[in-house]
Protein backbone atom coordinates (compact mmCIF):
# COMPACT_ATOMS: atom_id res chain seq x y z
CA UNK A 1 0.00 0.00 0.00
CA UNK A 2 2.90 2.68 1.21
CA UNK A 3 4.06 2.34 -2.68
CA UNK A 4 0.71 2.66 -4.73
CA UNK A 5 -0.27 5.78 -1.84
CA UNK A 6 2.96 7.21 -2.71
CA UNK A 7 2.25 6.45 -6.36
CA UNK A 8 -0.97 8.73 -6.05
CA UNK A 9 0.35 11.88 -4.49
CA UNK A 10 3.47 11.75 -7.04
CA UNK A 11 0.54 11.42 -10.01
CA UNK A 12 -1.73 14.34 -7.57
CA UNK A 13 0.96 16.55 -7.76
CA UNK A 14 3.18 16.35 -11.17
CA UNK A 15 0.75 14.65 -13.79
CA UNK A 16 -0.95 17.77 -15.14
CA UNK A 17 2.51 20.17 -14.70
CA UNK A 18 4.06 17.15 -16.98
CA UNK A 19 1.39 17.40 -19.30
CA UNK A 20 1.46 21.21 -19.38
CA UNK A 21 4.84 21.86 -19.71
CA UNK A 22 6.65 18.51 -21.02
CA UNK A 23 10.15 20.14 -20.86
CA UNK A 24 9.39 20.38 -16.76
CA UNK A 25 11.73 17.04 -16.40
CA UNK A 26 11.39 17.08 -12.34
CA UNK A 27 7.43 16.30 -13.08
CA UNK A 28 8.14 13.98 -15.41
CA UNK A 29 10.60 12.00 -13.38
CA UNK A 30 7.97 11.87 -10.76
CA UNK A 31 5.60 10.93 -12.69
CA UNK A 32 7.56 7.61 -14.19
CA UNK A 33 8.67 7.24 -10.66
CA UNK A 34 4.86 7.35 -9.71
CA UNK A 35 4.07 4.45 -12.88
CA UNK A 36 6.92 2.57 -11.09
CA UNK A 37 5.69 2.58 -7.84
CA UNK A 38 2.19 1.62 -9.25
CA UNK A 39 2.97 -1.76 -10.05
CA UNK A 40 3.86 -2.30 -6.49
CA UNK A 41 -0.11 -2.28 -5.93
CA UNK A 42 -0.85 -4.12 -8.71
CA UNK A 43 0.91 -7.03 -7.08
CA UNK A 44 0.16 -6.77 -3.98
CA UNK A 45 -3.47 -5.44 -3.91
CA UNK A 46 -4.08 -6.50 -7.56
CA UNK A 47 -6.91 -4.82 -9.61
CA UNK A 48 -10.56 -4.23 -9.71
CA UNK A 49 -13.79 -3.26 -11.56
CA UNK A 50 -11.88 -0.13 -12.94
CA UNK A 51 -9.66 -2.30 -14.65
CA UNK A 52 -11.79 -4.90 -16.04
CA UNK A 53 -14.54 -2.34 -17.33
CA UNK A 54 -11.35 -1.22 -18.58
CA UNK A 55 -10.10 -3.92 -20.46
CA UNK A 56 -13.12 -4.91 -22.41
CA UNK A 57 -13.97 -0.91 -23.46
CA UNK A 58 -10.22 -1.08 -23.97
CA UNK A 59 -9.51 -4.22 -26.52
CA UNK A 60 -13.17 -3.78 -28.31
CA UNK A 61 -13.00 0.23 -29.01
CA UNK A 62 -9.06 0.46 -29.09
CA UNK A 63 -9.45 2.96 -26.26
CA UNK A 64 -5.56 3.31 -24.53
CA UNK A 65 -5.26 2.14 -20.61
CA UNK A 66 -4.89 5.79 -19.64
CA UNK A 67 -8.15 6.64 -20.66
CA UNK A 68 -10.39 4.01 -19.93
CA UNK A 69 -8.88 4.21 -16.12
CA UNK A 70 -9.51 8.00 -16.27
CA UNK A 71 -13.56 7.10 -18.02
CA UNK A 72 -14.15 4.54 -14.90
CA UNK A 73 -12.26 5.00 -12.10
CA UNK A 74 -14.11 7.83 -10.45
CA UNK A 75 -17.43 6.08 -10.85
CA UNK A 76 -15.64 2.68 -9.46
CA UNK A 77 -14.87 5.03 -6.48
CA UNK A 78 -18.54 6.08 -5.26
CA UNK A 79 -19.63 2.64 -5.70
CA UNK A 80 -16.79 1.73 -2.99
CA UNK A 81 -17.51 4.64 -0.72
CA UNK A 82 -20.28 2.67 1.11
CA UNK A 83 -18.12 -0.62 0.80
CA UNK A 84 -14.74 0.69 2.11
CA UNK A 85 -14.52 4.05 2.97
CA UNK A 86 -11.19 3.70 5.46
CA UNK A 87 -9.31 2.70 2.46
CA UNK A 88 -10.51 5.40 -0.45
CA UNK A 89 -9.57 7.85 2.86
CA UNK A 90 -5.87 6.74 2.13
CA UNK A 91 -6.48 7.78 -1.11
CA UNK A 92 -7.83 10.96 -0.78
CA UNK A 93 -4.95 11.78 1.68
CA UNK A 94 -3.07 10.72 -1.02
CA UNK A 95 -4.42 13.23 -3.49
CA UNK A 96 -4.07 16.29 -0.45
CA UNK A 97 -6.80 16.40 0.64
CA UNK A 98 -7.11 17.37 4.33
CA UNK A 99 -8.53 14.45 5.84
CA UNK A 100 -9.26 15.10 9.66
CA UNK A 101 -12.25 14.62 11.63
CA UNK A 102 -14.64 14.08 8.47
CA UNK A 103 -16.40 11.20 8.43
CA UNK A 104 -14.83 8.21 6.08
CA UNK A 105 -17.76 7.71 3.76
CA UNK A 106 -17.55 11.61 3.05
CA UNK A 107 -13.83 11.57 2.77
CA UNK A 108 -14.38 8.62 0.78
CA UNK A 109 -16.36 10.29 -2.05
CA UNK A 110 -14.11 13.60 -1.84
CA UNK A 111 -11.31 10.45 -2.97
CA UNK A 112 -13.68 10.15 -6.37
CA UNK A 113 -14.00 13.80 -6.59
CA UNK A 114 -10.22 14.29 -6.54
CA UNK A 115 -9.97 12.00 -9.67
CA UNK A 116 -12.63 13.96 -11.54
CA UNK A 117 -10.89 17.23 -10.96
CA UNK A 118 -7.53 15.79 -11.86
CA UNK A 119 -9.16 13.88 -15.04
CA UNK A 120 -11.39 17.39 -15.90
CA UNK A 121 -7.40 19.29 -15.47
CA UNK A 122 -5.83 16.85 -17.87
CA UNK A 123 -9.22 17.70 -20.68
CA UNK A 124 -10.16 14.23 -20.70
CA UNK A 125 -13.87 12.76 -21.31
CA UNK A 126 -15.42 11.18 -18.73
CA UNK A 127 -18.41 9.84 -21.10
CA UNK A 128 -18.00 6.28 -23.28
CA UNK A 129 -20.61 8.09 -25.56
CA UNK A 130 -17.51 10.26 -26.62
CA UNK A 131 -15.59 7.29 -27.54
CA UNK A 132 -17.57 5.82 -29.97
CA UNK A 133 -19.78 3.64 -27.42
CA UNK A 134 -23.42 3.18 -27.77
CA UNK A 135 -25.84 2.85 -24.66
CA UNK A 136 -26.78 -0.69 -26.34
CA UNK A 137 -23.40 -1.68 -26.25
CA UNK A 138 -23.33 -1.51 -22.31
CA UNK A 139 -25.31 -4.96 -21.64
CA UNK A 140 -23.13 -6.75 -23.95
CA UNK A 141 -19.47 -4.65 -21.82
CA UNK A 142 -21.55 -5.86 -18.77
CA UNK A 143 -21.75 -9.38 -19.54
CA UNK A 144 -18.12 -9.34 -20.86
CA UNK A 145 -16.84 -7.79 -17.75
CA UNK A 146 -18.48 -11.15 -16.23
CA UNK A 147 -18.86 -13.68 -12.74
CA UNK A 148 -20.34 -11.19 -9.54
CA UNK A 149 -19.15 -8.18 -11.09
CA UNK A 150 -21.33 -7.27 -14.21
CA UNK A 151 -24.36 -6.18 -12.14
CA UNK A 152 -22.08 -3.88 -10.55
CA UNK A 153 -20.35 -2.95 -14.06
CA UNK A 154 -23.93 -2.27 -15.96
CA UNK A 155 -24.28 0.66 -13.21
CA UNK A 156 -21.28 1.92 -13.65
CA UNK A 157 -21.45 2.07 -17.11
CA UNK A 158 -24.83 3.45 -17.42
CA UNK A 159 -23.61 6.44 -15.50
CA UNK A 160 -20.49 7.23 -17.74
CA UNK A 161 -22.24 6.49 -20.63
Amino acid sequence: DTLALQAIHLLFQNLKVSTENPTDLKSRLNCQLAAWMSFAGVFSVGTGLSHSIGRVIGATWNIPHGITSCITLSEVMRMEATRNPERLALIAKAEGKNIEGVPSEKVALEAADGVDELVRGLGQSKRLRDYGIRKDDLPKIARDVGGRESADALRILERIW
